[in-house]
């Protein structure tokens, strides 16, 4: 076992981890997660493994405060890793629960749970019975997720009758607030695969418990920051509640009273992605489909945003409701595609993630010199991960990550998304006459040449072999017609001659505009079309021009060209 060097003087690292603690329970995640990167620098610095442990740790549960996922699940399992080299098994048991949590937002419940597992059994053996109840708490969440309900339900009620028997009254909030959450999946997701509402009767009788423990005075005073941080989720699933009880006007008061009481930060996003589920639930019973059909689409949005793919099923499922309620099932069956697809993702990058955190462990026990070296290597692997390795550019994941956010911030702004869907003319015989290596330096030539048609602000990726897309903020038509001039430029003006003296290069571009409602499978799905329909068929070797079409909104293109 590799020793710690904790007796070491601590310096100033007990004050920022202090600093980082209290703000954590203030709810202000900046300054936790400043402080723990503070103290992190000073433990590493001191190859302090216990510190970096702790400072690890601290760094998780802010970047969890702030739906930073994917840095919480790095820090909490270095954390665990850490703990365990030093021996510290209270330590590695609470490390285990945070990651439990990361990675069940993650969809990466299979491991969730294994970690909940472990943290519930560490705890039982040299942990307190607060710490033990706050592993049984993340073993309830992490069963949830992954629709495990009994378990999840007998984890919540261990959680809170330890916490209650060792008079931390306050504490029992969190696993009573999460018991009423998955209360409220359970109730969704049977009505989805049955067709009819369940009885609402747990939720009722979960709801009551809360409320009476709610109105503890004693209780209420000792609370602070974290009740405060909890209010809206209390609203928001009451008013998930009242509306599936039909009483409208009551989930309307509800929502509202969230909205008001929900604050900055990470953890609001969640709430937010919340409450644009109970508004699509309204919406629907309400028979405003409109409405409802978009709030569900802000809700898989935003829940694909912060990457909590529990409520990114629950988005998908919901929409796929609504339209097979209005009697659109044909429609009602594509979200359950990108349902399917999302979770092939989330497969896909869980496999990547354990592989590259077996390296990294193999890497530490050989030499904890390297372990900087280690920090740095698993930020550039993460880079690498959105990026095309033979142009450089951003990759599809890239785009389809940060395109919800251009397409938000253009309503934000009333400034519309353009989207340019760039495809090299009959590239398969460039690679069949030329060579594949002929191709390899004509992709790398059209994404150099392109790039200076970017600005700050906007996205230029590679989407898949011979296909671009530009996306362009703050721009209007009437300079978008200068863009495709110097698109054609780019492209057939280039000397291709310098790759093959025979070689001739052209290409076909879709330009379209962002609607409102638009989604990135459908704003990508439109300027693929207006691709398509601009594209000329020429014999290989002939020299085309770059055909460039502006889609007005709602303008139906035509037909692809075979």
């Amino acid at each position: 076992m590799m020793t710690s060097t904790s007796a070491r003087p601590a310096g100033n690292f007990e004050t920022l981890l202090a600093v980082s603690r209290q703000a954590l329970r203030d709810g202000d995640a900046g300054t936790c997660r400043q402080a723990a990167k503070n103290a992190l620098d000073l433990a590493q610095a001191r190859k302090d493994l216990h510190q970096e442990a702790r400072a690890h740790l601290s760094l998780a549960l802010a970047d969890r405060m702030l739906a930073q996922s994917r840095r919480a699940q790095l820090s909490g399992q270095r954390a665990a890793f850490l703990f365990q080299l030093c021996g510290d098994g209270a330590g590695e048991a609470e490390a285990l629960a945070a990651l439990a949590y990361t990675l069940s937002v993650l969809g990466r419940n299979e491991e969730a749970i294994e970690a909940a597992l472990l943290s519930v059994k560490l705890s039982e053996q040299c942990a307190t019975e607060p710490a033990l109840a706050n592993s049984y708490t993340y073993l309830g969440i992490a069963y949830s997720h992954c629709s495990g309900f009994q378990e999840a339900d007998h984890a919540f009620n261990v959680a809170i009758r330890l916490l209650e028997q060792h008079d931390r009254l306050s504490y029992a909030y969190f696993p009573r607030l999460h018991q009423r959450a998955m209360e409220s999946i359970r109730v969704f997701h049977e009505r989805y695969y049955t067709g009819e509402l369940p009885s609402l009767g747990r939720l009722s009788q979960l709801r009551l418990a809360d409320e009476l423990h709610e109105r503890d005075a004693a209780l209420v005073g000792t609370l602070q920051g974290t009740r405060p941080r909890m209010q809206p989720m209390r609203h928001l699933l009451a008013g998930l509640e009242f509306c599936w009880r039909g009483s409208l006007q009551d989930a309307q008061a509800a929502a509202q009273h969230a909205s008001a009481e929900e604050g900055g930060g990470g953890i609001n996003l969640l709430y937010t992605v919340c409450g644009h589920w109970l508004r699509a639930e309204i919406g629907w019973a309400a028979g405003d489909w409109a409405a409802a059909g978009q709030c569900a689409q802000q809700m898989i949005d935003l829940a694909i945003q912060i990457e909590n793919e529990q409520f990114v099923s629950v988005g998908y499922l919901l929409l796929s409701q609504i339209l097979a309620a209005q009697g659109r099932h044909s429609e009602a069956q594509e979200p359950q595609r990108l349902l399917r697809r999302r979770e092939r993702f989330v497969r896909s990058e869980a496999i990547k993630s354990r592989n590259a955190v077996i390296e990294w462990q193999l890497k530490v026990r050989a030499n904890h010199d390297d372990f900087a070296r280690m920090e740095s290597e698993a930020r550039r692997l993460e880079r690498l991960s959105f990026e095309d390795a033979l142009t450089g550019l951003p990759n599809r994941r890239k785009l389809e990550q940060h395109l919800p956010v251009m397409l938000r911030q253009g309503v934000e702004r009333d400034s519309p998304l353009f989207l340019a869907f760039i495809d090299i003319d009959r590239f398969k015989s460039i690679n069949d006459r030329f060579s594949h290596q002929v191709g390899d330096d004509v992709l790398k030539c059209i994404a150099l040449n392109l790039r200076s048609l970017v600005r700050d602000g906007d996205l230029f990726a590679r989407i898949a072999g011979d296909e671009f897309i530009i996306a362009f903020q703050d721009v209007d038509s009437s300079t978008m017609s200068s863009v495709k001039e110097r698109i054609r430029a780019a492209v057939s003006g280039f000397d291709w001659t310098t790759i093959h003296a025979d070689l001739r290069v052209s290409a076909s571009v879709g330009v379209v505009q962002a609607q409102l409602g638009d989604t990135v499978d459908s704003l990508m799905h439109r300027s693929d079309v207006a691709m398509y329909a601009d594209k000329t068929p020429h014999l290989p070797g002939a020299s085309a021009d770059v055909a460039v079409r502006v889609e007005p909104p709602g303008a139906v293109p035509p037909r692809r060209l075979s």
